[in-house]
């Protein structure tokens, strides 16, 4: 089983609809060790919970359209679009976090 992407408020309440990645997609793609052009997203735990914030979300958004998509089915490449939009929501609302739940 893969990440599960929510939008949270500040109480942890779910907003919108959640990304279950089932098929790991996010596993294969997200780097792993920080360095080079990723400084955010190597912090995404596999096996617990991250959280990021708004001023997080620009420094975010960049790292992810440079996550590779070569040989990615219409079905992964749509998790990475579905979790895209939900970075974009957080980044454009208040009070709002972009939570990746691990396994």
């Amino acid at each position: 089983m893969g990440l599960s992407v929510m939008l949270v408020t500040e109480s942890g309440e779910v907003v919108g609809a959640p990304v279950h990645d089932t098929a790991n997609v996010l596993g294969r793609v997200l780097p792993r060790s920080p360095g080079g052009r990723f400084s955010q997203l190597p912090y995404v735990d596999p096996y617990g919970d991250t959280l990021f914030n708004r001023p997080q979300m620009e420094p975010l958004l960049a790292e992810w359209a440079l996550l590779p998509r070569e040989g990615l089915g219409p079905a992964d490449a749509a998790v990475l679009d579905a979790v895209e939009r939900l970075a974009a929501r957080c980044r454009d609302g208040v009070h709002l976090y972009l939570k990746f739940v691990g396994d």
